[in-house]
Protein backbone atom coordinates (compact mmCIF):
# COMPACT_ATOMS: atom_id res chain seq x y z
CA UNK A 1 0.00 0.00 0.00
CA UNK A 2 2.51 1.88 0.50
CA UNK A 3 4.71 1.43 -2.38
CA UNK A 4 1.72 2.61 -4.61
CA UNK A 5 1.96 6.13 -2.62
CA UNK A 6 5.87 6.03 -3.19
CA UNK A 7 5.11 5.34 -6.72
CA UNK A 8 2.47 8.00 -7.60
CA UNK A 9 5.35 10.75 -6.20
CA UNK A 10 7.98 9.59 -8.43
CA UNK A 11 5.97 9.64 -11.12
CA UNK A 12 4.34 13.25 -10.29
CA UNK A 13 7.99 13.96 -9.60
CA UNK A 14 9.14 12.82 -13.19
CA UNK A 15 5.82 14.88 -14.60
CA UNK A 16 6.98 17.57 -12.91
CA UNK A 17 10.51 17.71 -14.21
CA UNK A 18 9.56 17.03 -17.66
CA UNK A 19 7.67 19.81 -17.60
CA UNK A 20 10.34 22.30 -16.35
CA UNK A 21 12.66 20.89 -19.18
CA UNK A 22 9.89 21.02 -21.58
CA UNK A 23 8.83 24.79 -20.85
CA UNK A 24 11.29 27.06 -20.43
CA UNK A 25 9.26 29.62 -18.86
CA UNK A 26 8.72 27.37 -16.26
CA UNK A 27 12.60 26.84 -16.13
CA UNK A 28 13.24 30.29 -15.93
CA UNK A 29 10.51 30.93 -13.11
CA UNK A 30 11.95 28.07 -10.61
CA UNK A 31 15.46 29.93 -11.49
CA UNK A 32 14.26 32.92 -10.17
CA UNK A 33 12.33 31.62 -7.26
CA UNK A 34 14.80 28.80 -5.58
CA UNK A 35 18.20 28.86 -7.44
CA UNK A 36 18.84 32.66 -7.59
CA UNK A 37 18.54 33.65 -3.54
CA UNK A 38 20.59 30.40 -2.78
CA UNK A 39 23.59 32.30 -5.03
CA UNK A 40 22.85 35.47 -3.62
CA UNK A 41 23.08 33.91 0.31
CA UNK A 42 26.19 31.82 -0.48
CA UNK A 43 27.78 34.99 -2.38
CA UNK A 44 27.13 37.28 0.52
CA UNK A 45 28.30 34.47 3.32
CA UNK A 46 31.46 34.09 0.86
CA UNK A 47 31.85 38.12 1.47
CA UNK A 48 31.41 38.04 4.67
CA UNK A 49 33.48 35.50 5.64
CA UNK A 50 36.57 36.74 3.28
CA UNK A 51 35.97 40.32 5.11
CA UNK A 52 36.23 38.67 8.28
CA UNK A 53 39.28 36.76 7.52
CA UNK A 54 41.25 40.00 6.19
CA UNK A 55 40.12 41.32 9.61
CA UNK A 56 41.94 38.17 11.41
CA UNK A 57 45.19 38.73 9.92
CA UNK A 58 44.78 42.82 9.36
CA UNK A 59 45.00 42.42 5.48
CA UNK A 60 43.82 45.67 3.97
CA UNK A 61 40.44 45.17 1.01
CA UNK A 62 42.14 44.52 -2.57
CA UNK A 63 39.81 44.31 -5.52
CA UNK A 64 40.65 42.66 -8.66
CA UNK A 65 41.51 45.74 -10.02
CA UNK A 66 43.97 46.99 -7.50
CA UNK A 67 47.31 47.44 -7.82
CA UNK A 68 49.80 45.09 -5.06
CA UNK A 69 51.60 48.12 -5.04
CA UNK A 70 51.11 51.84 -5.40
CA UNK A 71 53.71 54.34 -6.78
CA UNK A 72 55.98 56.48 -4.26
Amino acid sequence: MIWHAVYGLILAAVVAAEYVWLRPAARKRLHRVLIAPLRRRARNLRRSLAALDRAATFRPYRGHHTPRRTQP
